[in-house]
């Protein structure tokens, strides 16, 4: 235990224990440590477009070179947004929704929603899909009318796209020391053949169907564990292939907004930032960093917040890039929510770097 005061409350009331673990010893960001921390993952952000498309033309010439051609470098064939597997045999009376049945011939999407979500409906999950309320480079989500059994009029189909991977920033920050789905403790990398490997890191086409099933199971596995911890989510309900089913925040066509496009009036927000501080440190007693923290992650109904989106959270005991995540999670956090003034603790505005520094050493030191 630490004898110094917190800077700020962490968890109120009983808290979470954790598995004791070996300790380590705190690590202190100064402020030039962590702007070059930052650095790192800005780069991404700012030179994402142009990386990608340099490196298509790089390897069309260096191709062009080997075979001794003179054509020019054929551009790399652009993805199909909705591919529909054929190996997957569809039954179109078994499965017919609502959503764009007034578009059947030649509706490639409504054909990939039936591909992927079919499933649920035999299950008795569903028994409809009713409309689109999101359509993302990531993915996609869909209103679904929920089987009784449920015990709720509507549940959310999240979709993903293939697309996915060139949205992800240094994803490969977030894949270290990843766990795999399917695997009861062990690591994915201590468990992929020669071939898989290579295939992941070369980004073929094998490699982004590896790389895409275990993001999406991953993400449905890290809801399941922090739901069942208390952390304010979506209740996760089912994952199939490319789709996962969750609780639907919001009423018919009207889903629940993201926090950025929110207004609060300031007792408001001092409470939502409570929560989502004390949501930010339930996670980390589950050893997990969601990564991309920000408002447009977390969404707002009938007066609570809920965190989406965790297909790139981490577990620092096996990724070297924990404490910049976390840091960079907490600076964004207080940052937001710095323009309705909220306080911590001790009556001041929250310091993102001292949050930090503090939450990382207690982690550390097993006292959380």
């Amino acid at each position: 235990m630490n004898d110094q005061t917190p800077t700020f409350a962490l968890i109120r009331g009983e808290q979470p224990r954790r598995a004791t673990k070996t300790t380590a010893t705190s690590i202190a960001i100064t402020n030039e440590e962590n702007n070059l921390i930052m650095d790192k993952y800005d780069f991404y952000d700012e030179y994402e477009e142009y990386e990608a498309r340099f490196q298509r033309q790089a390897r069309n010439e260096r191709r062009q070179r080997q075979n001794g051609s003179r054509k020019a470098a054929t551009p790399a064939p652009v993805e199909t947004v909705e591919t529909v597997s054929p190996e997957l045999e569809l039954d179109p009376f078994a499965f017919d929704p609502t959503y764009m049945r007034d578009k059947k011939e030649d509706n490639q999407e409504r054909t990939w929603v039936i591909q992927h979500l079919q499933g649920f409906y035999e299950e008795e999950y569903i028994t409809d899909v009713l409309y689109n309320v999101k359509s993302g480079k990531e993915a996609s989500v869909y209103v679904c009318a929920a089987h009784e059994t449920l015990g709720a009029p509507y549940v959310a189909a999240k979709i993903y796209r293939p697309a996915i991977f060139r949205s992800l920033k240094n994803d490969a920050a977030y894949r270290e020391g990843r766990y795999s789905s399917r695997e009861q403790g062990l690591r994915a990398a201590d468990l992929l053949d020669g071939r898989t490997a290579r295939a992941i890191e070369q980004r073929t086409g094998y490699g982004k169907q590896v790389m895409l099933d275990t993001w999406i199971g991953h993400e449905y596995q890290m809801m399941r564990k922090l739901y069942e911890a208390g952390v304010h989510i979506p209740e996760p309900i089912g994952h199939k292939g490319h789709a996962i089913l969750m609780e639907y925040l919001g009423e018919g066509r009207t889903a629940a907004p993201p926090l950025h496009y929110i207004r609060l009036d300031r007792d408001e927000a001092q409470v939502v930032f409570d929560q989502l501080w004390q949501d930010v440190v339930l996670m980390l007693t589950q050893d997990v960093i969601h990564g991309d923290f920000s408002a447009y992650n977390v969404l707002y109904w009938d007066g609570k917040a809920k965190i989406i989106d965790f297909p790139q959270a981490v577990d620092p005991w096996y990724n070297a890039n924990g404490l910049a995540l976390l840091e960079r999670d907490i600076t964004r956090l207080c940052q937001y929510f710095a323009r309705y003034r909220v306080v911590g603790a001790n009556g001041a505005p929250p310091d993102a770097l001292a949050l930090t520094q503090e939450l990382w050493t207690r982690y550390l030191d097993n006292d959380l």
